[in-house]
């Protein structure tokens, strides 16, 4: 079994090798045992894993299943290889997923989506078999998955099911875009290197914007020959189409697909504009598609500064909405990682405050919700969120 784990590691580190001579996978490890299970709740030491494998950034280590008659994954490469993806994106690319269980119902934060999206994806280029495999049961005898070329989710009837919240609408662009398209008639056959080099590239990794579907497809055309480029994009446009993604730019300007969440849930448009001249705007953070880093939990929100200098920025909920947890958070700004902020919580209405100095012409892109929504007891609320010049 461990053998059969590393060996599938191996092909894909191949794999980067022959795009990238250079490739230095940092290292990592693999924490497999015939004891390894999904028992609740989780206690690493003895084998409860809480739930399937996962892959734990801080210590850059994978865990996999491996108790026979139940759930093992030590043969399953689909499995091994979508872990592996994510020590990919860990330490050579970028990945702003909070992390959380999903199905191939789930409507996600659009993060979550695309870093499990492209787990799946990166399964299917390694092996070069568009089709996930996940054995489990008596006798490892029964398997579950689905092909990343036809997207079964594409078949039900509800077409909210299919977008930029969709793991598996990602995997079926990005395996579509390396594949030769056989099977559905994408005309596009790029292999693994434009996607590669586009993961590995600063205009990725280094993006004000957070990763999602949208800020891989537009910076995907820089990584083709100028030549291959408006094929390429419009190729792209394609499959974006085919998953009912509309909108397009690193920052979905121009989304209509809400994932049938009501208009008064402001999911749309995917990152909302604030500056000191439309102060304040009005974001909802709901729970129509579930609560813990599900679509509509979080609001994604630009603020532009007019001048340099102080300013202070305050999310307070509204009078109808009691009981919040309002919270914000954004990605390092100017090299500075940290938020400063005041949350009060323990009257109404509740807020959260921070002031410090913004540099005029540097957006300032910042993921803001009720705090409730990003563990289990969320509810639909919403908030003013505004942005004042000090003097």
């Amino acid at each position: 079994a461990p053998f059969a784990i590393l060996s599938f590691t191996w092909d894909a580190v191949q794999k980067f090798a022959a795009v990238d001579p250079a490739v230095n996978v940092p290292a990592l490890e693999y924490r497999w045992s015939t004891m390894n299970r999904r028992a609740s709740p989780r206690n690493l030491a003895g084998g409860a894993l809480g739930g399937k494998s996962f892959y734990r950034r801080g210590d850059r280590v994978i865990y996999l299943l491996g108790r026979k008659d139940e759930d093992t994954e030590e043969y399953d490469q689909s499995v091994v290889i979508h872990e592996f993806a994510h020590h990919f994106t860990t330490t050579m690319s970028r990945d702003n997923s909070p992390g959380a269980s999903w199905n191939n119902r789930s409507r996600l934060d659009m993060r979550l989506a695309f870093s499990e999206g492209f787990g799946n994806a990166l399964a299917a280029m390694i092996a070069d078999d568009p089709v996930y495999r996940d054995s489990r049961g008596s006798g490892q005898a029964t398997a579950g998955g689905y092909n990343n070329e036809t997207n079964p989710v594409n078949s039900l009837l509800d077409s909210n099911r299919i977008g930029w919240y969709h793991a598996q609408s990602v995997a079926a662009i990005l395996y579509d875009l390396y594949d030769g398209g056989a099977s559905d008639d994408d005309s596009l056959s790029l292999g693994l290197a434009p996607i590669y080099n586009t993961l590995t590239s600063d205009g990725f990794k280094n993006n004000p914007y957070y990763t999602s579907i949208y800020l891989f497809a537009d910076q995907l055309p820089n990584h083709v020959p100028t030549a291959d480029r408006t094929t390429t994009e419009n190729g792209l446009n394609t499959l974006l189409s085919r998953q009912n993604i509309i909108g397009r730019g690193d920052n979905g300007a121009g989304e209509t697909n809400r994932g049938g969440l009501p208009e008064n849930a402001r999911v749309l448009p995917v990152y909302k504009s604030l500056s000191t001249a439309t102060s304040p705007i009005t974001i909802c953070s709901v729970n129509d598609a579930g609560t813990v880093n599900r679509l509509g939990n979080f609001t994604f929100v630009e603020v532009s500064f007019a001048e340099s200098g102080s300013h202070t920025l305050t999310m307070t909920s509204d009078t109808a909405s009691r009981g919040t947890q309002p919270w914000i958070f954004w990605l390092p700004y100017r090299g500075d990682a940290r938020v400063f902020s005041t949350r009060e919580w323990s009257r109404e209405p509740r807020s959260w405050t921070s002031t410090r100095n913004f540099q005029a012409g540097v957006p300032l892109v910042l993921r803001a919700a009720d705090f409730r929504n990003i563990n289990t007891s969320g509810s639909d609320s919403c908030f003013s969120l505004s942005v004042v010049k000090n003097p």
